[in-house]
This record gives C-alpha cells, sequence and structure tokens, in this order.
C-alpha cells in the first residue's frame, strides 16, 4: 500500500467514479483502478461497489474514508507547519550560567513568539563542557564563550560582553593602578572549563601575580556571596553585575575588556529555529 492509493481512494469515493477522480489528479483510469484494487488486496475487503452510473463505498469502504479523511488531514497540517515554520517539537540547548541568568530569558521568549509549538530544555555549564555535549549529541546548540575552531562545529557570534574584575566594595577602595592589591587574593570562578575562568587567570598572568586559591563555586549567586565578604576576586560580564551593590565592578585594561557570547551548532545540521538566533545576531551588530 502506498500514501498515493489512499489519496486516489479517497477522491474516488468523493466522485464516486473512478473515471472522474482520474481525470480530477491527473492519472489514467486504469491507473486509478489498479490503486483501488491494491488497497482491496491489502485490506482483503471489498471497498466499492461497481454499478452502472459509478461506484458506491461498502460498509468496509465507509469506515477506511473516514480514517483516511483523519490521515490526509494530519498529512497537511504536518506540511503546514513544516513548509511556513510552524515548527513543532523541542530543543536543548546548553548554555553558562551567566548567559542563562541575563539573557535567556527575553532571548527565549521572543522565540516562543516565532516558534509557539517549540519546547525548549536548558542545561547550564561551562564552556569546554557545552562544547562536548554538542559534539555528543546530548545537546542540540548551546551559548558559549567564543570564538571556537572544532572540526563539525560551527559558531555565530550573538553579543559581546563586556568583562569586569569583580572585588568587595572594601577592596575596590584599596586598589590602585598596579593592581598590586591583587597578588594576595584568592580567585572565585566557576568549576574547570569555565572561560571566564580562564580570562581571569591570564589577566593575573599578565600582571605576574599568582592566586593565594581557586575557589570553584557551582552558582553565579554563591561567587557574587563569597566576593561580597572579600574572600576573593571574580571576573564576570557587567550584565550580570551592573546591579549588585555588594560587589564593586571594575574595568579591565584593553586585552581583557570583552568576550563575545557565541551560538554554537554541528556542522550541517541545522534545527529551524537555528536561523531566529543567526538573526538575532545580526540585530546585536547593527
Amino acid at each position: 500500500m502506498k500514501f498515493d492509493d489512499l489519496r486516489a481512494f479517497a477522491e474516488v469515493a468523493r466522485l464516486q467514479n473512478i473515471s472522474k477522480a482520474a481525470t480530477k489528479l491527473n492519472y489514467g483510469q486504469s491507473n486509478i483502478t489498479m490503486k483501488i484494487k491494491r488497497l482491496e488486496a491489502y485490506f482483503d475487503t471489498i471497498l466499492f461497489h461497481r454499478t452502472a452510473q459509478g461506484v458506491q463505498l461498502t460498509a468496509k469502504g465507509h469506515v477506511l474514508l473516514e480514517q483516511t479523511n483523519r490521515i490526509l488531514q494530519l498529512w497537511e497540517e504536518t506540511n503546514t507547519r513544516l513548509r511556513d515554520g510552524d515548527t513543532v517539537g523541542s530543543i536543548t540547548m546548553g548554555s553558562m550560567e551567566t548567559t542563562a541568568a541575563v539573557h535567556l530569558p527575553t532571548l527565549f521568549a521572543h522565540l516562543k513568539e516565532t516558534y509557539p509549538h517549540v519546547s525548549i530544555h536548558l542545561k547550564t555549564g561551562p564552556t569546554d563542557e557545552l562544547i562536548d555535549r554538542v559534539l555528543r549529541y546530548d545537546i542540540d546548540a548551546a551559548f558559549i564563550a567564543g570564538p571556537i575552531k572544532r572540526s563539525g562545529l560551527k559558531s555565530v557570534p550573538v553579543f559581546r560582553e563586556t568583562m569586569m574584575l569583580v572585588t568587595s566594595n572594601a577592596l575596590a577602595k584599596q586598589l590602585d593602578a598596579s593592581y598590586q592589591q591583587l597578588d594576595t587574593q584568592d580567585i572565585i570562578t566557576f568549576r574547570s572549563g569555565c572561560a571566564y575562568r580562564k580570562h581571569l587567570e591570564r589577566f593575573f598572568d599578565s600582571l605576574q601575580f599568582i592566586p593565594q586559591r581557586k575557589m570553584e563555586l557551582g552558582s553565579l549567586d554563591a561567587i557574587l556571596g563569597c566576593v561580597a565578604n572579600n574572600m576573593g576576586v571574580s571576573m564576570l560580564p557587567q550584565s550580570v553585575v551592573a546591579h549588585h551593590p555588594s560587589v564593586t565592578s571594575i574595568p579591565l585594561p584593553a586585552p581583557f575588556q570583552h568576550i563575545d557570547t557565541h551560538f554554537l551548532y554541528r556542522e550541517n545540521e541545522e534545527h529551524p529555529t537555528f536561523s531566529f538566533f543567526k538573526h538575532y545576531s545580526h540585530k546585536e551588530d547593527e
């Protein structure tokens, strides 16, 4: 049995005439007859009574027509959704903790307006972990600190973060242009694989300072809380710390001022929603 056989069957049932159905579907009459016979053989039943005026559905034919109409309607709805962008299904996204906290609520709200039938699942983690999860097909795409060059992956810059040195208010009052006061500080970051952690470590290296200790914490609130209590310093986007009066954010020298957040996905594998993120990146550049 073929899908096209059902379409022919439904048209014959509607017109009650094989010849008219053949003309409507642009088939030869013998071709339509063959399709009906193939269905009758498949279901092992007679679907039409042949009369001098045309054909009439049998009782089993009526059952098949009811189900066929439902199948054809569902098929048309599927075509409409896929071809008109009314995408359905789900997408699993990965994100850095800071990006998830600041940018994604608004971004996902706009995505939902464009693709109302798509379910979004979010997993957070450091950049290196997210890259590996995309490669392992554990997630569909991710927001990472980029750019990166890895075989099988593509990335698009979405927005630029202004990075800030984050200290307690008390330490900020003591800090001078040499940053000498940092030489005795611990650094407080997300776990290994975090791009912002690497950025902070490079900053310390440029000053030829060695952190006393490296504290790894699992949440943004925990990092900010420890920094506020003078337990060490961190490096975070300005968008994250701008409204936290319990800490002080200090601009960084030129080589450390900016990090671009990239939208990462597997090469040659694009979910329909990916075009939304690419368009969003263009708007951010304007």
